[in-house]
């Protein structure tokens, strides 16, 4: 009989003459704006303009230029790190052509270091816009466009007064032109607003573009009055179940402008309800004496829109307000032990818990408390591990508390390992996992190609009598290279939880809810090999980066998986935790990471991989 197998795999690098990463003084997971402002130092100090009595200045520059140029292109970016220097030599003649100092210390990456706009490449785009139904306004540049560089000082403010209400980008057209080209951009600079893809063509002023992207808002401000405060505070949904900010304008107007009343409402919008009471008509004044109040801004718990239940406000600034109503809201709900348990026996609704070391934990990230409003289909709850630990350690690693499990209706419950990355582990503890090595991959024969992440799938056949033969066959194939991981991820390596954004957070959530992901432990590893499923198991190692980005692509399988193909929509992707459970890997065969294996009950397909020269005790 035979039987059909699926790998997911990515093909993966080769060691380097030249290693472009050190040579800039980064990390290999480093993102588009990390490598464009560690470049963007080195040209500063190292231009020949600033070095004329460095005889070796411009030799020393271009190679400083040409890594920049290989790692800044994703292609070329994808052949050094497979293949290194070699996979260069096509052509590829970069480095010697490069700008004046004055270039580089004025005009290169001018949004690099304005941390409320996002700096887009093809595949954050992807992730973060086109995946998405969030509003966005993204400027899309060219560096030698003079143009846009007038437009900078303008789209930085209006990113500032806009922060919170509105995602603001920019991406470089001329290191992306394909992806401009794709979203019909073809002068510098254009304004785009997402999702809906309208260009802006009014005048680049601060005021305008405010007023454009305003009106474009949908976020929802009640005008209150007699006749409808009742039913909008107790009776209609969803309104009556969300707090409210009531602005109160009386003759002094002392209250919200229209502008930052739209503002507030769009950053807390599905959050709270935003209502605003003219104290001036008489068919509001005495809504105004019923609740005491004529001007300003004040909070009120939901179903308690009355006199004596409110906060008063001191600001009339939007983002103050949005993080004033934060101390508000009711934190995330708390489960005991025995919830937790319950948790771990199986869930009939999607549940993502925060585990904390304690309570002071959640004090730092109130923004956590939009999370339920934002994901109405996942409960989102938090434990406390210092009542717990026991519990906690059965689930986790406790040294990396905060961090979030989503426990799923299909068994099982998976770890935002993403949200962890932080010191290796000291050596005593790699040394737990014994002398393993980095990332490898299997070769398959068809691929899919989804925003530039480049998947491949085999359907492997086998018989009793002729086990593996075209694995075989790919296996010496490549038996000559030596393989290094890269990982071309939709999104970026996660820092740690506490450094993580609210949309990294919330993205980790919506994505995991629905993911084919479970972490395995050793009664979950023995029951999926013996079940008779098909199952991808990923053995990796948390303090690996390569490998946590590994697992933010399989989270990511299940929307781009054909699910009408009878054995890939069934398939279930195990991670097993090599540091944790050292004698699985062992048993398994595993002497790398990060590594593959397709199995189920009849049929277990060997791993397979190349070794590479850095092993564990090398990080």
């Amino acid at each position: 009989m035979r039987i059909p197998l699926l790998f997911l795999v990515l093909i993966v690098a080769v060691i380097a003459d030249e290693d472009y990463y050190k040579l800039l003084g980064i990390e290999r997971d480093a993102d588009d704006r990390t490598i464009r402002k560690a470049f963007k130092k080195l040209a500063i100090q190292k231009h020949p303009d600033k070095n004329k009595d460095n005889p070796n200045a411009h030799a020393e520059f271009v190679k400083i230029n040409k890594a920049y140029e290989v790692l800044k292109d994703e292609e070329t970016r994808k052949k050094y790190d497979q293949f290194g220097e070699k996979g260069l030599e096509d052509g590829f003649q970069g480095g010697n052509n490069y700008q004046s100092w004055q270039f580089y210390n004025e005009n290169f990456g001018i949004y690099d270091d304005d941390p409320e706009i996002v700096t887009l490449n093809r595949a954050d785009f992807q992730r973060q816009v086109s995946d998405s139904n969030e509003m966005w306004f993204i400027n899309f540049y060219s560096t030698y466009c003079s143009h846009c560089h007038q437009l900078a000082p303008t789209w930085r403010k209006f990113a500032r007064v806009m922060e919170g209400a509105v995602r603001i980008g920019a991406v470089n057209c001329a290191e992306d032109p394909g992806l401009c080209q794709s979203q019909r951009v073809h002068a510098y600079p254009s304004l785009v607003v997402y999702p809906t893809g309208e260009f802006y063509t009014g005048v680049r002023d601060l005021e305008l573009l405010q007023e454009f992207i305003l009106q474009r808002m949908t976020a929802e401000i009640l005008h209150l009055g007699s006749d409808n405060i009742e039913a909008l505070t107790t009776e209609w949904e969803p309104y009556d179940s969300r707090p409210w900010i009531i602005d109160f304008c009386d003759e002094t107007d002392s209250c919200l402008s229209p502008a930052n009343r739209r503002k507030l409402a769009a950053m807390l919008d599905g959050l709270v309800n935003v209502g605003n009471v003219n104290c001036r008509a008489n068919a509001e004044h005495e809504l105004c004496e019923f609740l005491d109040a004529s001007m300003g801004v004040s909070y009120y718990p939901a179903r308690q829109v009355q006199k004596g239940y409110e906060k008063k406000m001191n600001s009339l600034d939007p983002k103050e307000l949005a993080d004033e109503v934060l101390t508000y809201l009711d934190a995330i709900e708390e489960i005991g032990e025995q919830d937790l348990q319950e948790l771990l026996e199986g869930t009939s609704w999607p549940t993502s818990v925060l585990f904390v070391s304690n309570k002071n934990d959640l004090n730092e990230r109130k923004d956590y408390k939009k999370l339920p409003a934002a994901l109405p289909d996942v409960k989102i709850l938090f434990v406390d591990c210092s009542k717990y630990m026991d519990k906690c350690r059965a689930v986790l690693d406790v040294q990396k508390l905060p961090q979030f499990v989503t426990f799923k209706t299909t068994g099982g419950y998976e770890i935002d390992y993403d949200g962890t990355v932080g010191k290796p582990p000291k050596s005593e503890e790699k040394r737990g996992v014994g002398n393993l090595h980095h990332p490898t991959s299997l070769v398959a024969r068809h691929e899919i190609d989804f925003n530039a992440h480049r998947f491949s799938v085999v359907h492997a056949a086998a018989t009793p009598t002729s086990p593996r033969p075209k694995i075989d066959r790919h296996r010496d194939q490549y038996h000559k290279q030596r393989w290094h991981i890269v990982l071309y991820s939709a999104s970026t390596l996660y820092k740690m939880l506490n450094k993580k954004s609210y949309y990294d957070v919330r993205a980790f959530i919506k994505e995991s809810a629905t993911s084919p992901l479970h972490v395995l432990d050793e009664d979950a590893y023995n029951a999926a090999i013996s079940s008779g499923e098909l199952w991808i198991v990923d053995y990796f190692a948390p303090w690996c980066p390569p490998c946590l980005r590994l697992i933010g692509e399989y989270r990511r399988l299940h929307s781009i998986i054909d699910r009408k193909d009878e054995v890939v929509s069934k398939i279930r992707i195990g991670l097993i935790d090599c540091q944790k459970y050292n004698q699985i890997c062992q048993k398994a065969g595993v002497q790398r990471f990060d590594i593959f294996q397709a199995l189920n009950a009849s049929l277990r397909l060997p791993i397979i991989g190349k070794r590479v020269d850095a092993s564990v005790n090398d990080r």
